[in-house]
């Protein structure tokens, strides 16, 4: 044992702390690679006592005083950047960032008169009462499927654990605030996401990955892994991903062995995994299914019941611009973009003449059918999944226009979402503020721009009845229909 009971009982301060821990014995176990085996049960230990956020901790002799003593409740952690080097080198992605003078932000979609805005959209209503899910939009499932069963009773009794037993969950360690643990058959030293930002796929993703890179907390990149919608179905074995993570679970590992505990913790930023329609059928659970039951966001639940979860949404027609210039090299043509737009539009109105909305929405057939993403647009459809499989507390949803505007204070929300310490908003700023020119072609690249309005209009019409869902799923009808911007 790395220290007795009663000890623990009886640790009050740091100092107390010092005392019971031994060092040389723990480092023992690290260098031997045995703390997964053997103190996977014992209490945690963290490097300083837990106090819940925003809660009042009440002094130790508050019960013994004569007169009422006033809690003290504790000030929020800010911690610093260190700024003594430039903003410009405060990156922690190689990155050459230039200054850039020309104001950046997102530009209104053109006006259309009243008359000409479409009534209904009965076409949306019908295909979306054709989802097997029709209905379920309030019940919570887990990782457990999220309708009953498609094909016979066999399928219907699968064994969920048994299922899912590759996926976790695993024997995660106490002391580091990342999942990492000691696989059971003696291998190395393993950790996995702390969290995933999992969407919208566009630039927007990557640069919002870039910005949560600053904070000393967090490591990792920006390159994403795509390994549960595509890598796996493609042969890359568990193994392989988790080897990507090698790097990041030996910093970890060495921060756990030098302060007996980590706060250190990385993320996967695969932003096409919020609306990805790759792979569905492969999963177990999905035998004859025509939409699926088994989603990957119910392999990211089994992974790690408390895992945390965050998707970046632009307004779906700025989001769907963005990622044509991307892929075109910026070089977008209005006309030709026109003709795609129109023909993508007319094959999914063709499909949801026929088929439910989910059905549709996870056609991977289809979406390679189109020459455009526009599937990754109907927010509606896959928030409506991932919500019944992520509690709110671990699920945050954010627009890319508040972070292009707010940028600071919207990565002080992520920042708090992560359980990590805010940065001082000065430094912050500072280091934020020295935009580079690829950040500001991304916030550009969202902007109409050369497309023609008759384009917009066109798309902005066949999003409109999801991002009324998406409005009344999230609560806000304002916010999430992008009528403020």
């Amino acid at each position: 044992m790395l220290f007795s009971q009663s000890a623990w009982d009886n640790v009050q301060n740091d100092e107390d702390w010092d005392s019971i821990f031994d060092t040389d014995a723990w480092s023992s176990l690290l260098n031997e690679g045995f703390v997964g085996a053997n103190v996977k049960d014992e209490l945690p230990l963290p490097r300083f006592k837990k106090i819940t956020s925003g809660a009042a901790m009440i002094p130790k002799d508050a019960f013994k005083a004569k007169v009422p003593v006033q809690p003290v409740v504790p000030e929020k952690i800010v911690i610093s950047l260190g700024l003594s080097k430039a903003p410009s080198e405060l990156l922690t992605v190689s990155r050459k960032r230039t200054k850039d003078t020309h104001p950046v932000h997102i530009d209104t979609f053109p006006a259309r008169p009243p008359s000409d805005q479409p009534k209904t959209f009965e076409w949306f209503d019908s295909s979306y009462r054709k989802s097997a899910t029709y209905g379920k939009a309030k019940e919570f499932v887990e990782d457990e499927a999220l309708f009953g069963s498609c094909g016979s009773s066999i399928i219907a009794a699968r064994n969920w654990a048994e299922t899912l037993l590759p996926l976790g969950p695993f024997h995660y360690l106490s002391r580091s605030k990342n999942p990492c643990w000691y696989p059971e058959d003696g291998g190395a030293f393993t950790c996995m996401p702390y969290f995933y930002l999992v969407g919208v796929s566009g630039p927007a993703t990557d640069d919002v990955m870039q910005h949560i890179l600053l904070h000393p907390h967090v490591t990792g990149h920006t390159q994403p892994l795509a390994w549960w919608d595509v890598g796996r179905h493609a042969g890359k074995s568990w193994e392989e991903y988790s080897r990507e993570f090698q790097r990041l679970a030996e910093d970890i590992i060495l921060d756990i062995n030098e302060h007996k505990t980590s706060n250190i913790v990385f993320g996967d930023s695969s932003s096409t995994y919020f609306s990805s329609p790759t792979g569905w059928e492969r999963l177990s659970g999905n035998e004859n299914c025509a939409e699926p039951r088994v989603t990957l966001a119910s392999h990211l639940r089994r992974l790690r019941l408390k895992g945390l979860v965050m998707v970046v949404l632009p307004h779906p027609t700025r989001r769907l611009i963005a990622e044509t210039r991307r892929q075109s090299k910026g070089k977008l043509n209005p006309q030709q973009f026109h003709n795609d737009v129109q023909r993508a539009i007319n094959t999914y109105k063709n499909c949801f003449s026929q088929f439910s909305l989910r059905q549709c929405a996870y056609n991977a057939t289809l979406a390679k059918s189109v020459k455009l993403s526009l599937h990754e647009g109907m927010y509606s459809v896959y928030m409506e999944d991932w919500i019944r499989i992520f509690p709110p507390e671990q699920f945050l949803v954010l627009r890319y226009e508040d972070y292009i505007n707010n940028t600071v204070p919207t990565l002080q929300r992520i920042y708090s979402f992560l359980g990590i310490p805010e940065i001082v908003p000065e430094e912050l700023t500072l280091a934020v503020e020295g935009q580079n020119v690829a950040f500001r072609e991304v916030v550009r690249g969202h902007n109409p721009g050369n497309v023609l309005p008759t384009t917009l209009h066109m798309l902005n019409d066949f999003y409109t009845p999801f991002l009324l869902r998406l409005a009344q799923i999230m609560g806000d009808p304002v916010k999430f229909t992008w009528q403020d911007t």
